[in-house]
C-alpha cells in the first residue's frame, strides 16, 4: 500500500537529527570509557635501599679523616661538596656576587652577606674564589673556586 505524505523532507529531517543526537552520545560515552589502570600486582617489587657508609666511601674517593673528629670527614671537605661554584662577579671583598648550586640544585644569585645555605653565609669574592662562613666576622669556612677555563693551560 502506497501512501502519500505531503512533507517526505520532514520525517528525513527528524530522522537525520535523531541519528546525529545518536553517534553523539555515542561519541561522548566512548570517550567517557573507564580505562585500564596499571594494577601494581604486575610490578616487580622494588629492592630494598642499600646502607652506605659514608666515612667508609670517603675514604675510597681519597678524603682524609681527622683524628679529633673521631675518624669523621674534616668539616671544610664535607661542606665544600655541598656547592657548586658557577660564575663570579669581584668588586673587592665586601661587594661582589656569585653563582652558587647548593645541594645539587639550580644555582642562584648570592650578594656578599646573604645566606646561602643554613647557617652559611657568603663572605666575600675576591677574583675567581669565594669564601663561604657561618659569620661575617672572618672566621674562615668554605673557600670555592671556580673551575678552570676550558683551553687555560
Amino acid at each position: 500500500m502506497l501512501v502519500n505524505y505531503p512533507h517526505p523532507w520532514r520525517t528525513r529531517l527528524v530522522t537525520f537529527f535523531l541519528a546525529a543526537a545518536a553517534a553523539v552520545s555515542l561519541g561522548y560515552w566512548a570517550l567517557k570509557w573507564p580505562v585500564a589502570k596499571h594494577s601494581d600486582r604486575f610490578a616487580a617489587p622494588q629492592p630494598a635501599p642499600l646502607a652506605i657508609d659514608g666515612v667508609r666511601l670517603a675514604q675510597l674517593l681519597g678524603f682524609s679523616t681527622s683524628a679529633t673528629t673521631g675518624g669523621a670527614l674534616a668539616p671544610s671537605a664535607n661542606a665544600a661538596s655541598r656547592y657548586k661554584l658557577i660564575g663570579v662577579i669581584a668588586q673587592g671583598g665586601q661587594r661582589g656576587s656569585a653563582l652558587i648550586g647548593v645541594d645539587g640544585e639550580l644555582a642562584k644569585p648570592y650578594r656578599v652577606g646573604d645566606s646561602v645555605a643554613e647557617g652559611m653565609l657568603l663572605q666575600s669574592v675576591k677574583g675567581r674564589t669565594v669564601t663561604l662562613a657561618p659569620d661575617m666576622n672572618g672566621n674562615q669556612g668554605v673557600i670555592l673556586e671556580m673551575p678552570p677555563m676550558p683551553g687555560s693551560p
